[in-house]
């Protein structure tokens, strides 16, 4: 993470260029631990009334009843039965390595209530201690973001800026140009008033191309001002991000008594949602 400010230099204008590389510091994982398990079982019931006039009951029931058990008992309805007993086996397999790993932190799964009222010192008080350190994590790494987002704008108001004035420093040399260009000609025809009139006019642009060159070049100085004010705010975000980021993860693995990694702290996350 590194935010660089440099200063340049154009004629008669002042520029300011720097570069922010806004860090991604923190990202909150939500693990959530979810087991489904369906079963669709399909009866089909059919009576068979038989009668001596021939209505053909019996044969249709029976028919059905046949295509109901045959449904009942087809291969695709087995495979289907133990796939879902597989998901079901290897979801509960996850959420027993998952509760496994969290350890002490399994103390988690306590209500907001005893979050709210428990002893600083205690297990769940120490997790309800990193779950303020990882909202304040959160909130730091956004406005690190945002200050990003404000010091790439303003270094880019600032290059623009600068640009502008380095044009109307060209200008005004191409009108000093064409103002010695004139009085050269005239000096070799003073009595020439189309010569006269030229350097009449040439002065006249010269002076407002120099004008221009002094509102762009204070412009520019300004911009590069609020870039330089914008790099520094978004330095000391980023630098904030960053410790308020390890203030979370010191408070998790205060409350675990160990090291933790990805995996548990997003399983932790998850059992805080909403607490």
């Amino acid at each position: 993470m590194a935010i660089r400010f440099s200063k340049s230099a154009a004629i008669l204008a002042l520029g300011v260029t720097f570069l922010v590389t806004p860090a991604l510091l923190h990202s909150t994982s939500l693990f959530a631990i979810n087991s489904a398990f369906a079963k669709k079982n399909g009866n089909g019931n059919g009576n068979g009334n038989g009668n001596g006039n021939g209505n053909g009951n019996g044969n249709a029931a029976g028919t059905a009843n046949s295509s109901s058990t045959s449904e009942n008992s087809s291969p695709a309805k087995t495979e289907k039965v133990g796939k879902s007993a597989k998901v079901a086996s290897t979801e509960k397999k996850a959420k027993t390595n998952i509760a496994s790993k969290l350890g002490a932190l399994n103390a988690a799964h306590a209500s907001a209530t005893a979050l709210a009222n428990a002893s600083p010192n205690s297990r769940v008080g120490r997790i309800a201690a990193y779950r303020d350190a990882n909202a304040a994590s959160v909130t730091a790494a956004a406005d690190a973001a945002t200050a990003a987002t404000t010091a790439a704008t303003a270094q880019a108001d600032a290059v623009t800026a600068a640009g502008i004035a380095a044009t109307a420093a060209a200008d005004a040399a191409i009108a000093a140009g064409a103002l010695q260009t004139a009085q050269d000609n005239l000096a070799l025809d003073p009595t020439n008033t189309a010569l006269q009139d030229a350097v009449t006019q040439a002065l006249a642009d010269a002076a407002i191309a120099d004008a221009k060159v002094v509102s762009t070049a204070a412009e520019s100085a300004a911009a590069a001002a609020v870039a330089a004010t914008a790099a520094a705010d978004a330095a000391a975000a980023v630098a904030a991000a960053a410790a308020a980021e390890a203030a979370a993860v010191a408070a998790l693995e205060a409350a675990a008594n160990k090291p933790v990694d990805g995996e548990v702290r997003a399983a932790v996350d998850a059992l805080l949602l909403g607490k």
